[in-house]
C-alpha cells in the first residue's frame, strides 16, 4: 500500500475514527520504547547463550493468521515480523535509538 493510498483510506474514515487512530499514534511512549529495547536485548542474550530456544516460525504464522481472523472488521492493522532465519542482529539498529 502506498503513503497516497494510506491517506486516501485515512481521509475516508469518519471524524471519531480519525481521532482515535491519531489518539493511537500520538501515544508513543519513549519510555516504553526503552523498556521494549532492553526486554529484546535480554531474549537475544538468552537465545545466544542457549538459555531459550527462538519461537518457531511457521507457529508464529500460524497464530498471527488467527488473530488477524479475529480483528477482520478493522480497517487497518500494522503487523511486523522477523524471520528467525535471518541475522539475528537485524533489529539490532533500533536498539540504539
Amino acid at each position: 500500500m502506498s503513503l497516497a493510498e494510506i491517506q486516501k483510506t485515512i481521509e475516508a474514515l469518519a471524524p471519531e475514527e480519525q481521532e482515535e487512530l491519531r489518539n493511537w499514534l500520538d501515544g508513543y511512549e519513549p519510555a516504553r520504547e526503552r523498556e521494549w529495547a532492553a526486554l529484546a536485548q535480554e531474549r537475544m542474550r538468552q537465545i545466544k547463550a542457549g538459555e531459550v530456544a527462538p519461537l518457531d516460525g511457521e507457529q508464529v504464522l500460524k497464530e498471527m493468521c488467527q488473530l488477524a481472523k479475529q480483528f477482520r472488521e478493522h480497517d487497518i492493522m500494522i503487523l511486523a515480523l522477523k524471520h528467525n532465519r535471518r541475522d539475528p542482529d537485524y533489529w539490532r539498529y533500533r536498539l540504539d535509538r
